[in-house]
């Protein structure tokens, strides 16, 4: 954490995850005001912030920055000026005057090519690190940055200090721990059932995460959306999932709901090709009680962007009873976001799920970690 002998008339590069749609209710820009809003305090002369957006490939106009400009402006009530750049020389110069900038895309330069860490390690006194959802990534603008600056020059911002004293206090409560993991994709969950499941009681499965188990398990799932690649691309087996289901401690939801709106009890059903599954249904969850643990909660129980959220709001009122209640990922975050009569009730929100899913997995053991300790 910084001090203001640290930033008082100097030039601060602050590094944020604005990786998030501003036309939306813009979650993550509320999570990066109190750091912005520090450093003004402590009078720093110059604030350069230093984020991305999507995945372009180079320059991308549908992917710049200048509406995140615009919300940063409101939200800070000042200006805020859009500095951009050329993909031979990255960055445009935009010298010593005081304010607060943002630096265009930086997913639209070659940051190894044009050695831009280094560029930026000798324009600013002090780096600010408060990007916690690339925190899990090795890459030329996160330890390459923090590596160019060298740690003397690098301190952490406040809210990657909020969010590992709340993962922590998840980890350190003594309730026993209950995970329920939904979401898109089984592959960036399998490194968290793998670490996991020896120190928890139990793993509710939702959203196409459980989709995937029952496929393995030999239940006709019609089009239901299913996504059997890990982080690195490859296939998961059927044996490795078969396996995370004999450990007992694998909880699926008996009774989903079609897109025609049918309830069904799946295990007793046969889903047409062309039904897909788009929640769980009521029966499913009025058994739960999470109140004697410690709930993790990653991923959505349906698909609430075309509007079936039921079961994804009842499982989060239940949530919210447990003795200490974390989430994390952005469409659970986003969700909560949008219905925050349950978000406030919540221990803590993470601004990153992918992040907080491999501090779980790594006992914190992430690479911008390693490199800042």
């Amino acid at each position: 954490m910084f001090q203001e002998q640290d930033i008082q008339n100097k030039k601060i590069l602050l590094t944020l995850d604005l990786n998030e749609n501003p036309a939306t209710n813009g979650f993550r820009f509320q999570a990066a005001l109190p750091t912005i809003k520090k450093l003004l305090e402590y009078k720093a002369n110059q604030i350069i912030l230093l984020t991305h957006w999507g995945r372009p490939e180079g320059i991308n106009p549908e992917y710049s920055l200048e509406k995140h400009t615009e919300v940063l402006r409101e939200l800070l009530g000042r200006e805020v000026q859009l500095i951009s750049g050329t993909e031979e020389e990255g960055y445009d110069e935009f010298g010593d005057l005081p304010g607060v900038y943002i630096f265009e895309n930086l997913r639209f330069f070659d940051w190894q090519k044009l050695n831009i860490a280094q560029k930026l390690s000798q324009e600013f006194s002090v780096l600010i690190y408060d990007a916690f959802g690339l925190c899990h990534r090795d890459e030329p603008y996160t330890t390459g940055l923090i590596q160019a600056f060298g740690k003397d020059r690098v301190f952490t911002g406040l809210l990657i200090d909020r969010e590992i004293e709340k993962i922590n206090e998840f980890l350190e409560n003594k309730a026993p721990k209950y995970l329920v993991l939904g979401g898109k994709k089984l592959g960036d969950k399998i490194p968290i059932l793998e670490s996991m499941l020896p120190k928890i009681e139990k793993v509710l499965l939702v959203g196409a995460v459980a989709n995937a188990f029952y496929k393995t398990l030999g239940i006709k799932i019609g089009s239901s959306y299913m996504n059997l690649e890990n982080i690195e691309g490859k296939k998961i087996s059927e044996n490795q999932i078969k396996k995370y289901y004999n450990s007992k401690k694998i909880i699926l939801p008996e009774y989903v709901i079609l897109d025609n709106k049918q309830k069904i009890k799946i295990k007793d059903s046969k889903i047409e090709k062309n039904q897909k599954i788009v929640d769980i249904d009521p029966k499913s969850y009025r058994d739960l009680d999470f109140s004697d643990y410690a709930v993790f909660w990653n991923g959505n129980a349906g698909i609430c962007e075309d509007g079936f959220e039921e079961g994804t709001q009842e499982i989060a009122k239940l949530i919210i009873q447990a003795k200490y209640s974390l989430a994390a990922g952005g469409d659970t975050a986003k969700w909560l976001n949008q219905n925050q009569a349950l978000a406030k009730n919540f221990a803590h929100i993470s601004t990153g799920g992918g992040t907080a899913l491999e501090f779980l997995a790594k006992n914190g053991d992430l690479p911008v970690f390693k490199i800042l300790k």
